[in-house]
């Protein structure tokens, strides 16, 4: 019996003296997944430092921009990271700073292709010069040399103007549709690439911004039963119903059409949700150069067509619908995104998370300026009745 009584206290002794571990299928985040997320979300190719930091709210993670002005700090949140990584917004705290993203089922994390391949081609100085030419609309430019950091390549060029001259820089992804058309990219400790013509990006089973595994190119549907409204929704905004791409119910109706990727952002921008559409297979192009072929129009918006419960958070299973020349017919995401870039600012947060309005910002951590939902809808289209479902926004018809 004593050997016993000895035995309980130890075992808790041993188990809340060792770190919390996470479970099988779940992910650790690395260091190289901050930065990426810093990149993508902030469109910095120069983001360095990646760091955890505990703070009383809990872990954030920092990054430092670095631009011709110096450099600034700047955060992005354990869900940026995880939404990347699983799909999913949904994570913990391991020991320290550690973080967790919770994953089910089969979700890796992506494998990089190595680099280079034998269809890469190398940057020079004189792509770097092209870029900045190109970028910065000036025939009196020239690259500065080819620097690599521990973050990767710092490509800057000189402009020469009246005045004297000013350092300007070009991200990677700039040099390389100047050069190869392309933008992909890759890099080495001391050379930068970009890919060729047959590269393709690995496949990630939940990549942003489309959460919902069922809609990615080349990934086969997981069979699932169906999932029980949330109290309080309507039955059609969880349940997901068959639709016949580009075939319209009547003359002017709206279309909805296939997604079959997402389009890249813009370097310097946040994340437009911006799909590439088609009525049948194949690679799919922008809407606007779609819809006018079926509808006569140019106009379109992203829409939902059901509702899915992804670890506790209601996700939409996106659908891209052009616009018909009636009224509109379903309901229309509020791309807040969109709007605040329309009147000159760089992002925006919807706020539903944190129980906010929400806000436009400069994505430096400084100036911001709240804007209605109503005032979103009225810009994209003419109508102000909103509602959140799950974690977005939406105008309603």
């Amino acid at each position: 019996m004593r050997i016993f009584y000895l035995a309980v206290p130890l075992a808790w002794v041993a188990l809340l003296a060792s770190p919390v571990r996470g479970q099988q299928n779940d992910i650790e985040v690395r260091d190289s997944d901050i930065l990426r997320t810093c990149r993508e979300i902030h469109r910095a190719a120069q983001a360095q430092e990646p760091a955890a930091v505990a703070t009383p709210q809990g872990i954030t993670f920092n990054c430092r921009l670095v631009n011709t002005n110096g450099s600034t700090i700047a955060q992005v949140s354990p869900e940026d990271v995880c939404e990347r990584l699983t799909g999913s917004r949904e994570w913990y705290r391991g020991a320290g700073t550690q973080v967790f993203c919770s994953a089910a089922g089969e979700q890796v994390r992506p494998v990089p292709v190595p680099c280079p391949q034998p269809t890469d081609e190398q940057i020079y100085p004189q792509d770097v010069t092209r870029a900045c030419q190109s970028v910065h609309r000036t025939g009196n430019a020239m690259a500065e040399p080819l620097r690599m950091t521990i973050n990767g390549p710092d490509f800057k060029c000189r402009l020469v103007n009246s005045a004297g001259f000013t350092i300007a820089g070009v991200t990677p992804e700039q040099v390389c549709d100047v050069k190869t058309g392309r933008e992909p990219w890759c890099y080495t400790e001391t050379t930068t690439y970009c890919r060729g013509a047959d590269y393709e990006e690995p496949v990630n089973p939940n990549p942003n911004p489309n959460p919902n595994p069922n809609q990615l190119p080349g990934v086969k549907p997981k069979p699932s039963g169906p999932e029980k409204p949330k109290a309080g929704e309507a039955q059609g905004e969880s349940e997901s119903k068959d639709i016949g791409f580009c075939k319209p119910g009547k003359p002017g109706d709206d279309v909805v059409v296939r997604i079959t990727g997402y389009q890249k952002p813009r370097p310097g921008y946040g994340a437009l949700m911006t799909p590439f559409v088609t009525c049948g297979s194949g690679k799919g192009v922008p809407p606007e150069k779609l819809c006018p072929s079926i509808t006569g129009r140019a106009d379109w918006y992203m829409s939902a067509n059901g509702f899915k419960m992804t670890n506790g958070v209601l996700w939409p299973n996106w659908m891209a619908v052009c616009r018909g020349s009636g009224p509109r017919q379903r309901i229309a995401h509020a791309d807040i995104m969109r709007v605040c870039q329309g009147r000159g600012w760089r992002g925006a947060n919807n706020g539903i998370t944190a129980n906010r309005e929400p806000v436009c910002h400069d994505m430096k951590g400084g100036k911001l300026e709240p804007i209605a939902v109503a005032d979103i809808c009225t810009t994209l289209f003419a109508t102000s009745d909103w509602k959140v479902i799950g974690i977005t926004h939406w105008c309603l018809p």
